[in-house]
């Protein structure tokens, strides 16, 4: 696949595919339940997770990558987050 059929590609995915509010509201419709998490519980989730990463990094490559996710997110703009409804 050339470079360009990629792009073109990867443009196409990201315009169609659904934002994830739009995939939230079709999955509670459909009777799932989306459960939001605390600012703590995320901390207390990156701290277990930690030990997973630091060994995943040992290899260079997998290292390198993360480090380039982490750019991407980093300037990527945040979509909407959910809002807790009522129950």
């Amino acid at each position: 696949m050339s470079p360009q059929a990629s792009l073109a590609t990867q443009a196409k995915v990201l315009a169609e595919r659904p934002r994830e509010t739009e995939a939230a509201k079709a999955w509670c419709a459909d009777g799932g339940v989306i459960v939001l998490a605390s600012e703590a519980q995320l901390a207390e989730f990156k701290n277990a997770a930690q030990p997973v990463f630091e060994w995943i990094e040992q290899d260079p490559l997998n290292a390198e990558l993360i480090v380039a996710i982490r750019e991407l997110k980093a300037k990527t703009p945040a979509s909407p987050g959910a809002e807790a409804g009522n129950l």
